[in-house]
């Protein structure tokens, strides 16, 4: 479901969901882990605005053990220049993904520095990471009664529904920011691969639908957070 640029559409918040990367079970690790799976990076040529550049296209082939020490990739195919430049298109959307989220993030600090009802330090807010933020956030706007009458967060179940959804947006901003995009080949299957919680590793399965589902979401975080703020703004200048 698309969303309008118009900070004073009136959204009902849970019509909307997110569209999240579906995660793959990953095999144990293990000290034959690497007869399973192989890593190959190609150096893909082409020229932008007049310089030539070499990208990196991360690939990742099924092997099949044949020794104890060795394993054979089955079925590698030549890197074609679809399959490289479909590589490459999916990297240029995870980009305008990261940078959605990122100008969401400073959105939201924003925000929370202007807000003298938190009675917290600018220097305590200026530390928070993303999902911080969101947190604080989410207890502001419960407590925050002036914006309940207005109608995309007149009820409690509207403003559960922002805050979880942000939850979600952070969590996949996270891993477009911080993961590596590789195709399954033969497959030609999209994954990334990130660290989770910082303690393990991860993966999981990117389509162009998840992506564009993304970059709908954060236009309507950023339409809900302007409304917030210009509200509060609006608000404050009468008292």
């Amino acid at each position: 479901m698309g969303v309008r640029n118009n900070a004073a559409s009136q959204f009902q918040i849970m019509q909307y969901s997110l569209i999240s990367p579906t995660k793959i079970t990953r095999r144990k690790e293990g000290p034959f882990q690497g007869a399973f799976e192989v890593a190959i990076q190609y150096q893909y040529p082409l020229v932008e605005h007049g310089i030539e550049i070499r990208k990196p296209i991360n690939t990742l082939y099924k092997s099949t053990p044949i020794g104890k020490y060795q394993a054979e990739i089955k079925n590698v195919s030549p890197l074609t220049k679809e399959v490289a430049e479909t590589y490459l298109k999916f990297q240029s959307i995870i980009g305008h993904c990261i940078t959605n989220g990122e100008d969401i993030n400073n959105q939201l600090r924003d925000l929370l520095l202007c807000t003298k009802e938190l009675n917290r330090a600018s220097e305590d807010i200026l530390k928070m990471d993303f999902m911080g933020l969101r947190d604080v956030f989410r207890d502001f706007l419960n407590r925050y009664t002036d914006i309940h009458s207005e109608s995309n967060f007149n009820s409690k179940q509207q403003r559960k529904a922002l805050t979880k959804i942000m939850f979600s947006f952070i969590t996949d901003r996270n891993i477009y920011t911080h993961g590596v995009l590789r195709i399954q080949r033969p497959e030609e299957v999209f994954v990334i691969d990130y660290i989770e919680n910082k303690k393990e590793k991860a993966r999981v399965e990117v389509t162009l639908r998840v992506l564009e589902s993304f970059l709908q979401i954060s236009d309507l975080i950023k339409n809900l957070l302007n409304e917030i703020a210009t509200f509060y703004r609006n608000t404050k200048s009468k008292a």
